[in-house]
Protein backbone atom coordinates (compact mmCIF):
# COMPACT_ATOMS: atom_id res chain seq x y z
CA UNK A 1 0.00 0.00 0.00
CA UNK A 2 1.26 3.48 -0.83
CA UNK A 3 -0.12 6.33 1.28
CA UNK A 4 0.03 9.95 0.15
CA UNK A 5 0.17 12.63 2.87
CA UNK A 6 -0.92 16.07 1.66
CA UNK A 7 0.02 19.04 3.78
CA UNK A 8 -2.18 21.93 4.80
CA UNK A 9 -0.80 25.41 5.33
CA UNK A 10 -1.62 27.41 8.47
CA UNK A 11 -4.13 29.46 6.47
CA UNK A 12 -6.25 26.37 5.90
CA UNK A 13 -5.67 25.82 2.19
CA UNK A 14 -4.02 22.66 0.93
CA UNK A 15 -0.83 22.63 -1.06
CA UNK A 16 0.42 20.40 -3.83
CA UNK A 17 3.30 19.39 -1.58
CA UNK A 18 2.94 15.76 -0.54
CA UNK A 19 5.01 12.79 0.51
CA UNK A 20 4.46 9.20 -0.64
CA UNK A 21 4.86 6.52 2.02
CA UNK A 22 4.95 2.86 0.99
CA UNK A 23 3.45 0.86 3.88
CA UNK A 24 4.39 -2.83 3.92
CA UNK A 25 3.27 -5.38 6.48
CA UNK A 26 3.46 -9.08 7.29
CA UNK A 27 5.65 -10.62 4.61
CA UNK A 28 6.33 -13.43 7.14
CA UNK A 29 9.05 -15.13 5.14
CA UNK A 30 8.50 -18.88 5.27
CA UNK A 31 10.94 -21.01 7.23
CA UNK A 32 11.06 -24.38 8.98
CA UNK A 33 8.56 -23.18 11.61
CA UNK A 34 5.87 -22.20 9.10
CA UNK A 35 4.18 -25.49 8.16
CA UNK A 36 6.50 -28.03 9.70
CA UNK A 37 8.57 -28.87 6.64
CA UNK A 38 12.00 -30.40 7.38
CA UNK A 39 14.85 -27.86 7.55
CA UNK A 40 16.95 -27.65 4.38
CA UNK A 41 14.60 -30.05 2.61
CA UNK A 42 13.99 -29.66 -1.11
CA UNK A 43 10.30 -29.03 -0.61
CA UNK A 44 10.92 -26.25 1.95
CA UNK A 45 13.55 -24.56 -0.21
CA UNK A 46 11.21 -24.78 -3.21
CA UNK A 47 8.36 -23.17 -1.30
CA UNK A 48 10.69 -20.46 0.04
CA UNK A 49 12.01 -19.75 -3.44
CA UNK A 50 8.60 -19.25 -5.05
CA UNK A 51 7.04 -17.27 -2.21
CA UNK A 52 10.11 -15.01 -2.13
CA UNK A 53 9.93 -14.59 -5.90
CA UNK A 54 6.24 -13.69 -5.75
CA UNK A 55 6.80 -11.02 -3.08
CA UNK A 56 9.82 -9.55 -4.85
CA UNK A 57 7.94 -9.26 -8.14
CA UNK A 58 4.97 -7.67 -6.36
CA UNK A 59 7.23 -5.16 -4.60
CA UNK A 60 9.23 -4.24 -7.70
CA UNK A 61 6.21 -3.98 -10.01
CA UNK A 62 3.53 -2.63 -7.66
CA UNK A 63 5.34 -0.48 -5.10
CA UNK A 64 8.55 0.87 -6.59
CA UNK A 65 6.91 2.37 -9.72
CA UNK A 66 5.20 4.86 -7.39
CA UNK A 67 8.67 6.10 -6.40
CA UNK A 68 7.93 6.30 -2.68
CA UNK A 69 9.69 8.94 -0.63
CA UNK A 70 9.69 6.66 2.41
CA UNK A 71 9.21 2.94 3.05
CA UNK A 72 7.53 1.92 6.31
CA UNK A 73 7.57 -1.74 7.40
CA UNK A 74 4.95 -2.66 9.99
CA UNK A 75 6.52 -5.86 11.32
CA UNK A 76 6.39 -9.63 10.95
CA UNK A 77 9.23 -9.75 8.47
CA UNK A 78 9.95 -13.34 9.42
CA UNK A 79 7.64 -16.18 10.41
CA UNK A 80 9.48 -17.95 13.21
CA UNK A 81 11.89 -15.17 14.13
CA UNK A 82 12.19 -15.89 17.88
CA UNK A 83 12.76 -19.60 17.24
CA UNK A 84 15.40 -19.43 14.53
CA UNK A 85 19.07 -20.09 15.16
CA UNK A 86 21.44 -17.22 14.40
CA UNK A 87 22.39 -18.85 11.10
CA UNK A 88 18.75 -19.39 10.12
CA UNK A 89 17.92 -15.82 11.12
CA UNK A 90 20.77 -14.42 9.03
CA UNK A 91 19.60 -16.47 6.05
CA UNK A 92 16.06 -15.11 6.45
CA UNK A 93 17.44 -11.59 6.79
CA UNK A 94 19.37 -11.96 3.52
CA UNK A 95 16.19 -13.12 1.81
CA UNK A 96 14.26 -10.17 3.25
CA UNK A 97 16.84 -7.66 2.04
CA UNK A 98 16.82 -9.22 -1.44
CA UNK A 99 13.03 -9.34 -1.73
CA UNK A 100 12.50 -5.72 -0.70
CA UNK A 101 15.68 -4.38 -2.23
CA UNK A 102 16.87 -2.77 1.01
CA UNK A 103 20.44 -2.37 2.16
CA UNK A 104 23.49 -0.27 1.44
CA UNK A 105 24.12 -1.75 -2.01
CA UNK A 106 20.48 -1.94 -3.16
CA UNK A 107 18.65 0.24 -5.63
CA UNK A 108 16.42 1.66 -2.88
CA UNK A 109 19.38 2.67 -0.70
CA UNK A 110 18.51 6.36 -1.04
CA UNK A 111 14.95 5.87 0.25
CA UNK A 112 14.55 6.25 4.04
CA UNK A 113 13.23 3.03 5.58
CA UNK A 114 11.58 2.69 9.00
CA UNK A 115 10.84 -0.55 10.84
CA UNK A 116 8.35 -1.61 13.51
CA UNK A 117 8.51 -4.89 15.40
CA UNK A 118 6.10 -7.79 15.03
CA UNK A 119 5.49 -10.79 17.26
CA UNK A 120 6.84 -13.05 14.51
CA UNK A 121 10.10 -11.09 14.68
CA UNK A 122 10.82 -10.98 18.40
CA UNK A 123 7.96 -12.73 20.18
CA UNK A 124 6.26 -11.23 23.23
CA UNK A 125 7.31 -9.99 26.67
CA UNK A 126 8.45 -13.46 27.74
CA UNK A 127 10.94 -13.65 24.87
CA UNK A 128 12.22 -10.15 25.57
CA UNK A 129 13.05 -11.09 29.14
CA UNK A 130 14.13 -14.72 28.73
CA UNK A 131 15.77 -14.64 25.30
CA UNK A 132 17.56 -11.27 25.11
CA UNK A 133 19.65 -12.52 22.20
CA UNK A 134 16.49 -12.39 20.05
CA UNK A 135 16.12 -8.68 20.82
CA UNK A 136 19.83 -8.00 20.36
CA UNK A 137 20.01 -9.47 16.88
CA UNK A 138 16.80 -7.69 15.84
CA UNK A 139 18.10 -4.31 17.02
CA UNK A 140 21.51 -4.94 15.45
CA UNK A 141 19.85 -4.83 12.03
CA UNK A 142 16.57 -2.93 12.39
CA UNK A 143 17.46 -0.49 15.16
CA UNK A 144 15.56 0.64 18.22
CA UNK A 145 12.11 -0.74 18.92
CA UNK A 146 10.72 2.45 20.49
CA UNK A 147 11.42 5.71 18.69
CA UNK A 148 9.97 8.78 17.02
CA UNK A 149 10.51 10.00 13.49
CA UNK A 150 9.14 12.72 11.26
CA UNK A 151 8.23 12.46 7.60
CA UNK A 152 8.08 16.01 6.32
CA UNK A 153 5.54 17.56 8.73
CA UNK A 154 3.97 14.31 9.94
CA UNK A 155 5.21 12.88 13.24
CA UNK A 156 5.24 9.10 13.77
CA UNK A 157 5.72 7.17 17.00
CA UNK A 158 6.89 3.55 16.82
CA UNK A 159 6.54 1.33 19.89
CA UNK A 160 7.24 -2.31 20.60
CA UNK A 161 3.61 -3.32 21.17
CA UNK A 162 4.71 -6.92 21.68
CA UNK A 163 5.86 -6.25 25.26
CA UNK A 164 3.22 -3.88 26.64
CA UNK A 165 1.19 -6.70 28.17
CA UNK A 166 4.11 -7.83 30.29
CA UNK A 167 4.46 -6.89 33.95
CA UNK A 168 6.03 -3.60 34.90
CA UNK A 169 8.77 -5.56 36.63
CA UNK A 170 9.96 -6.62 33.18
CA UNK A 171 12.63 -4.27 31.87
CA UNK A 172 11.40 -4.18 28.27
CA UNK A 173 7.80 -3.58 29.34
CA UNK A 174 8.61 -0.81 31.80
CA UNK A 175 10.92 0.96 29.34
CA UNK A 176 8.29 0.80 26.60
CA UNK A 177 5.61 2.29 28.86
CA UNK A 178 8.02 4.96 30.03
CA UNK A 179 8.69 5.88 26.40
CA UNK A 180 4.95 5.99 25.57
CA UNK A 181 4.10 8.24 28.51
CA UNK A 182 7.07 10.51 27.82
CA UNK A 183 5.93 10.92 24.23
CA UNK A 184 2.34 11.73 25.18
CA UNK A 185 3.49 14.18 27.83
CA UNK A 186 5.84 15.92 25.40
CA UNK A 187 3.30 16.23 22.57
CA UNK A 188 -0.34 16.38 23.62
CA UNK A 189 -2.90 14.60 25.75
CA UNK A 190 -5.70 12.98 23.73
CA UNK A 191 -9.24 14.28 24.27
CA UNK A 192 -10.87 12.70 27.35
CA UNK A 193 -13.45 10.81 25.29
CA UNK A 194 -10.78 9.23 23.07
CA UNK A 195 -8.81 7.36 25.71
CA UNK A 196 -9.58 5.24 28.74
CA UNK A 197 -8.21 6.10 32.15
CA UNK A 198 -7.20 3.21 34.36
CA UNK A 199 -8.47 2.90 37.92
CA UNK A 200 -7.06 5.73 39.98
CA UNK A 201 -5.37 7.30 36.95
CA UNK A 202 -5.99 10.87 35.74
CA UNK A 203 -7.88 11.13 32.48
CA UNK A 204 -5.53 11.19 29.50
CA UNK A 205 -2.68 9.11 30.94
CA UNK A 206 -1.95 5.88 29.10
CA UNK A 207 -1.95 2.68 31.13
CA UNK A 208 -1.46 -1.01 30.36
CA UNK A 209 -5.22 -1.54 30.63
CA UNK A 210 -5.83 1.19 28.09
CA UNK A 211 -3.84 -0.61 25.44
CA UNK A 212 -5.75 -3.84 25.90
CA UNK A 213 -9.09 -2.01 25.68
CA UNK A 214 -7.97 -0.06 22.61
CA UNK A 215 -6.78 -3.17 20.80
CA UNK A 216 -10.10 -4.92 21.47
CA UNK A 217 -12.13 -2.01 20.12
Amino acid sequence: MTTKFQFQMSGGHKTDDFVKVAVLADPQLMDRTSIGLPPKSLVLETVEFYTDLYMRRAFVSSVMPFKPDVILFLGDYFDGGPFLSNQEWQESLSRFEHIFDVGESKRSKDIPVYYLTGNHDIGYAWHANHKPEVIERYESRFGRRNYKFTIREVDFVAIDAQVIDGTLNDDSTSRTWEFVNNVTAATYLPPPDSIYAGPGEPQGKLTRGDARKTRRS
